[in-house]
């Protein structure tokens, strides 16, 4: 729905194209997340009470406002692992903050704004937003480092951004 203007720029999209084994596992994960639901949360939970940290989605979104509640039960469930979901679908979390719903402390929800897309981000979550040269990056931004692993073991990057703080991208 919002990815029109990214859409042919994501590395995922690219993935999914050209390597079967990947299109294989993405297709049967988007069945069980969508015909599934019980068996696929709950297998996320399994895996998650040993975990201390899940990323939702290295491709795709939150897909309705259904899997929104299941993933804020996964992370009141396993209170021992941080979750970090990026989303371009604000409207479903927006409306969830407004009728009073609470975001655990360890789902950390990112809204992905992409160039001229912009989340409506009443609440001052958290963004991401992409640039095409890194003398496009404002100055005393944050640049993605591209490494998930080294950001959670120094305790940076995603999982520590901060309200109204934005992570910039590199286009890739």
């Amino acid at each position: 729905k919002h990815c029109k203007d990214c859409g042919k720029y994501c590395y995922a999209n690219r993935m999914y194209k050209f390597h079967k084994s990947v299109k294989k596992a993405y297709d049967n994960n988007y069945d069980m997340a969508l015909n599934h639901r019980n068996e696929y949360f709950l297998q996320i939970i399994e895996h998650c009470k040993t975990q201390a940290f899940f990323r939702w989605h290295v491709s795709g979104d939150i897909i309705d406002e259904n899997y929104f509640d299941y993933m804020i039960y996964t992370a009141n469930v396993c209170s021992n692992c941080q979750f970090l979901v990026f989303t371009k679908n604000y409207e479903i979390v927006n409306e969830t903050i407004k009728i009073g719903i609470e975001i655990p402390k360890n789902l950390h929800i990112i809204f992905s704004n992409w160039q001229n897309f912009k989340c409506e981000n009443p609440y001052n979550l958290p963004t991401t937003d992409v640039i095409d040269k890194i003398e496009d990056l404002p100055k005393d931004a944050k640049l993605c480092s591209g490494n998930c692993t080294n950001c959670i073991c120094r305790n940076i990057g995603c999982w520590k951004l901060q309200k109204g703080e934005t992570l910039y991208f590199l286009k890739h």
